[in-house]
């Protein structure tokens, strides 16, 4: 796919290789994870919801913005909300329009969201990751 501009705010990226990630995650002032609560596999039988660990929402975190995401259980230890980000129940069309919004004409107030995201972003960063990896095949 190709880039598309769906609006004067909003542009379809298509496929993008991932060097390019965080120049376009920082050139972007509110970054989504609109995931639902039940998210199938190929098969439509197993519900990933409880199992997925979006990488992307690292490279979130590690961006620095405002990031608005569903109110899911399965990283509510990473995202908190008013702190690092804002938590939005998945179906309410109406309150991510709203949020979004709000965020846009009130970015500055939003500082201390970017601001905790970044912080947090280097618990979670793959040195980190790979190191409680490491930690626990080691104590085996």
């Amino acid at each position: 796919m190709e880039q598309q501009k769906i609006t004067k705010k909003f542009i379809l990226k298509g496929f993008v290789t991932y060097n390019k990630i965080p120049a376009i995650l920082k050139s972007s002032s509110i970054l989504l994870l609109p995931y639902m609560k039940k998210s199938f596999g190929r098969n439509n039988k197993l519900n990933l919801s409880n199992y997925m660990s979006p990488l992307k929402l690292f490279d979130y975190l590690a961006a620095g913005r405002v990031i608005i995401a569903s109110n899911l259980a399965i990283y509510s230890h990473i995202l908190i909300n008013n702190y690092n980000s804002i938590k939005i129940l998945p179906n309410n069309i109406q309150k991510w329009t709203d949020t979004i919004e709000k965020v846009l004409k009130n970015y500055p107030k939003y500082k201390m969201l970017r601001v905790n995201a970044k912080k947090n972003s280097y618990k979670f960063s793959w040195l980190v990751r790979t190191k409680k990896i490491i930690d626990y095949y080691e104590k085996k």
